[in-house]
């Protein structure tokens, strides 16, 4: 199945076979025993150091064992090599399978993320709008507002000015140079606060930057 095997550790135990793209790990080691066997066998003079056990484990390093094969009295390891060889494959499949199931979902639940980072960041740019286009509009009030003010403050100061020079005019003892001078003064500060001159009442519509 042109799989490629590599063997690692010390003792060459650690077996590493890949194909499909798949990576299967293995283990050759000794059957582990029971103490009662142990002793039984230490006191008949018998040994297990020969003896050996082939398992395919979850990944490096994992005590998760998927399958095993190991050494009998009846049978030796190597007459199982054919069903080593097809569980390989079969593990590599499943391995694949499950692999390919688990990006998939990944993929649904990245999209779904994904989308759900689209809607919240269309939701607060909606939101950020609204409330630029709000600060706008205040801010076209408060320069409504600002020129209303100024507008009446501007017609005060012109009838203030108007009676005045009325009064002074029936003061024959007061020149009215000076009266003049200064009516002039507050006609120009008048004209100058006055939102009606040079139509400048139309700059509250006007946009100012709200970000």
């Amino acid at each position: 199945m042109n799989g490629k095997p590599s063997v690692h550790g010390r003792e060459a135990r650690e077996i590493h076979i890949s194909f499909f793209q798949q990576h299967i790990h293995l283990r050759l080691e000794k059957p582990k025993i029971s103490t009662r066997r142990a002793r039984a066998g230490n006191a008949t003079g018998e040994s297990n150091d020969t003896r050996l056990c082939l398992s395919v484990v979850k990944f490096f390093g994992s005590e998760e064992v998927l399958a095993t094969w190991q050494d009998h009295d009846a049978q030796k390891l190597e007459t199982h090599l054919t069903d080593i060889a097809v569980q390989l494959i079969l593990t590599a499949e499943i391995q694949y399978r499950e692999h390919a199931l688990h990006y998939h979902e990944w993929r649904i639940k990245r999209k779904a993320e994904l989308e759900e980072e689209e809607r919240k960041r269309k939701v607060e740019a909606e939101r950020a709008e609204k409330e630029r286009q709000k600060r706008i509009e205040q801010g076209r009030i408060n320069r409504l507002l600002r020129d209303a003010a100024a507008f009446q403050q501007a017609g005060e100061i012109r009838k203030y000015v108007e009676a005045i020079r009325l009064a002074k005019a029936r003061d024959s003892s007061s020149s009215m140079d000076e009266v003049e001078q200064w009516s002039k003064w507050a006609f120009a500060q008048a004209d100058r606060i006055d939102p009606a001159i040079g139509r400048r009442f139309l700059k509250a519509m006007q946009d100012e930057d709200a970000s």
